[in-house]
């Protein structure tokens, strides 16, 4: 398993319906658990919580899911507060999050000396030392880069198509077309175009 690879498929990922998806999947291979919404009939507002889940066998402990990149500890404690206000008894709250949080253990202790709530902090970090863990972890993150991989390909790849040390023009065509159509194209279809566009570019207008 390429660990860079996989750090860097986490951290650029801003879309947190699929990291949610993908956090599902991981820690239920990791950990063996089903995962549950928080919500629902009687929820007292609690459903207002993006991407929070308790283990079915477990009630009070509740998982938050985000790729939000403002402050991990703020976050946190916004939830504890209106857990609380709305008489959700808590045991631990655990945020998993596909960013790398700095000073875990000082955000840890900080919320359990002013909340009074255990909390764990599963980032980028605790992903990268559990991907390896079984087949079954390795598998969801196969599965998620067969989903997802025009879009978080390995780091650094290339295609080697020509002497780009002699002759660097093709180069440098490529990765501004593919740079410019990020957001609109697959890279599949964008490396198409742009060598089209390429092998065109003398003929005829």
């Amino acid at each position: 398993m390429d660990i860079t690879a996989f750090e860097t498929a986490l951290k650029n990922l801003d879309n947190g319906w699929i990291f949610e998806d993908f956090s599902h999947n991981f820690l239920s291979a990791r950990l063996g658990y089903e995962f549950i919404p928080v919500g629902g009939s009687g929820d007292k507002g609690i459903d207002g919580f993006e991407h929070l889940f308790h283990r079915k066998s477990n009630e009070k402990e509740l998982y938050q899911i985000s790729t939000e990149k403002a402050d991990p500890q703020k976050k946190i404690e916004n939830t504890i507060d209106k857990l609380i206000k709305n008489g959700k008894t808590i045991s631990r709250l655990t945020y998993i999050s596909n960013r790398k949080i700095n000073n875990k253990d000082s955000i840890q202790d900080s919320i359990l000396d002013n909340k009074s709530t255990s909390v764990r902090i599963w980032d980028n970090d605790w992903f990268k030392t559990n991907v390896n863990h079984s087949n079954a972890t390795e598998r969801v993150y196969e599965s998620f880069l067969k989903a997802n991989y025009q879009e978080y390909s390995k780091p650094g790849k290339s295609y080697v198509i020509s002497n780009l040390d002699d002759d660097s023009r093709l180069f440098v065509f490529l990765r501004q077309q593919i740079e410019d159509n990020t957001d609109t194209k697959g890279l599949n279809d964008n490396l198409i175009d742009s060598l089209i566009l390429y092998h065109l570019e003398p003929t005829d207008p």
